[in-house]
C-alpha cells in the first residue's frame, strides 16, 4: 500500500513539475494570441484611414497636386498615420489623376515586450483615381433598369407624371391611375384595365442605362458614417455615405448630392418639404426606401436598384425619379419628373480606390 500510494504521489508530483514548466510556453502563447488580434485590429484600422486619406487627395489631384499632396497627409495625421511616401501618376491617357500613398503606424503590444518586441511598425497603402463623368440623359418619373425581371407597380388613384420606362416586363396592380407620359416596357406588359393611360404602352427594347455601382458611391464620399444616420438638418455638398440605415425626419434638408445608405432609408413628415427651388439630392439604399407622411414633398431621386420604394400616407409629392423593382404607391399620391442628371448620382466629379 506504501508503494501505491508513493507511486500515486510521484505521478502528483511530476504533473505538477510538467505544467509549471508549460504553463510560460501557454502565457506565451495566449499573450502572441492576443497582440496578433490586436495588431490585425490596427491593420483594418490604418487601412481604412489611408483609404479614405488617398480619396480625399484624388477629388483634389486633377485641380490643385499641392492641395492634394496637403489633404493626403492631413487626413492621414488625422488618423494616426505617419505619411511615408505619397505620388501622383497619370492614367493610360496622359491625365494626372492617380494617387498613392504609403503610410506607417506604431503599434504598442501587450505581450510581446516581454521577449523584446514592445512597438510594431504596420505599412499601409492606398491608391485611388479621380473621374469625371459626363452626365447622360435620363428622362423617366419611374424607371427599372433589369431586363430579366418586371417592375411590379401597385397603388390606387395615383398620378405619374412623366415616363414610365421597365427594361423587364410591367405588372401594375391597382386601379384609378392616371399615367400622362408614355409607358414603355421591355417584357410582358399586365394591369392596364382599370387605370388611365394618356399614350397606349410601347414595347421597346432595353434602353442602355445604369447607375453608378456602389463602390463607386462609397468610395466617391465626401463624408462617412460607420452606423446609422437620423437627419434633422443638413446641407447636402457631395456624396454622403452611411454604413446603416438613414431616416430623415422633420428636416431641414438643402444642397444637392447624394446619400447613400447600405441598409434602409426613411422619410417622412407631414407638411414638410426637402430640397426644393434647385436644391435637389439624390437618396441610394442598397435594400429599401420608405416615404411616409401626409403632404410631404421631396425633390430628389429615390433609388433602391435591388429593392423596393414604398410610399405610404397620402397626398405626397415626388418630384425627381424612381428606381426600383418594386414600387407601392398609396392612394392620392403625385409624382412629377425633373432632370435627374441634375444630381450627383448620375454626373459629378469624385473619386475611387483602385486595387
Amino acid at each position: 500500500m506504501r508503494d501505491h500510494n508513493r507511486r500515486n504521489s510521484d505521478q502528483k508530483g511530476a504533473i505538477v513539475i510538467f505544467f509549471a514548466l508549460l504553463l510560460p510556453v501557454l502565457i506565451g502563447f495566449l499573450g502572441l494570441a492576443i497582440d496578433l488580434s490586436w495588431l490585425y485590429l490596427n491593420k483594418q484600422k490604418a487601412q481604412a484611414a489611408v483609404d479614405f486619406a488617398a480619396l480625399s487627395a484624388a477629388q483634389k489631384v486633377v485641380e490643385n497636386p499641392a492641395a492634394a499632396s496637403a489633404a493626403a497627409t492631413t487626413m492621414a495625421a488625422k488618423n494616426g498615420l505617419d505619411p511615408v511616401n505619397f505620388r501622383i501618376e497619370q492614367d493610360e491617357h496622359g491625365i494626372a489623376n492617380i494617387v498613392r500613398l504609403e503610410a506607417s503606424k506604431g503599434v504598442d503590444l501587450f505581450f510581446l515586450p516581454l521577449f523584446g518586441y514592445r512597438e510594431w511598425a504596420l505599412h499601409v497603402t492606398a491608391a485611388a483615381k479621380a473621374y469625371d463623368r459626363a452626365a447622360p440623359v435620363f428622362r423617366y418619373t419611374i424607371f427599372a433598369g433589369s431586363d430579366t425581371s418586371a417592375l411590379s407597380l401597385s397603388g390606387n388613384g395615383n398620378t405619374i407624371n412623366g415616363k414610365v420606362r421597365a427594361n423587364g416586363g410591367l405588372d401594375i396592380t391597382g386601379t384609378g391611375n392616371q399615367f400622362t407620359d408614355v409607358v414603355e416596357y421591355g417584357g410582358a406588359l399586365s394591369g392596364m384595365s382599370g387605370n388611365s393611360f394618356t399614350r397606349l404602352p410601347l414595347l421597346m427594347s432595353p434602353a442602355p442605362f445604369s447607375l453608378p455601382g456602389w463602390a463607386e458611391l462609397r468610395d466617391g464620399a465626401v463624408q462617412s458614417y460607420a452606423s446609422g444616420l437620423v437627419i434633422t438638418e443638413m446641407n447636402l455638398n457631395g456624396i454622403l455615405y452611411v454604413d446603416g440605415d438613414v431616416t430623415v425626419e422633420s428636416a431641414s434638408l438643402s444642397g444637392s448630392g447624394v446619400i447613400a445608405a447600405s441598409g434602409d432609408i426613411r422619410i417622412t413628415g407631414t407638411g414638410a418639404r426637402y430640397n426644393g427651388a434647385g436644391s435637389r439630392a439624390a437618396y441610394y439604399s442598397r435594400k429599401n426606401i420608405f416615404v411616409s407622411g401626409d403632404g410631404l414633398q421631396v425633390d430628389g431621386v429615390l433609388c433602391a436598384p435591388a429593392g423596393s420604394i414604398i410610399v405610404s400616407g397620402s397626398t405626397n409629392r415626388l418630384v425627381g425619379a424612381l428606381t426600383a423593382s418594386t414600387i407601392t404607391l398609396n392612394t392620392s399620391q403625385s409624382l412629377f419628373f425633373y432632370d435627374a442628371s441634375a444630381v450627383g448620382l448620375l454626373t459629378g466629379k469624385g473619386a475611387q480606390l483602385l486595387k
